[in-house]
């Protein structure tokens, strides 16, 4: 399985509620079809989308669920610069 990597440009085209993607540590996470049964509520995250969300994911502190959840969202490396 090859790893996709996705610069902070790409990211930032998914930015609406029905395509939706964000960066935390450094991985790219698909949470379109997430937005909606989030937790935390939705606002949360559509104001997250298309961003690196690392800062505001830390400063919440989620649970172990949590993390296990991002690893089927994940779908690649955020990229150190835009080529």
């Amino acid at each position: 399985m090859s790893i996709h990597c996705y610069t902070p440009s790409t990211v930032s085209k998914h930015k609406g509620t029905c395509d939706a993607w964000i960066s935390i540590h450094g991985n790219v996470y698909d949470i379109t079809n997430f937005i909606t049964v989030h937790p935390g509520g939705e606002e949360v995250l559509v104001e997250a989308a298309g961003t690196d969300a690392t800062v505001c994911f830390d400063s919440i502190g989620h649970s172990d669920e949590a993390y296990k959840l991002m690893n089927d969202l994940k779908i690649g490396k955020l990229s150190s610069k835009d080529e």
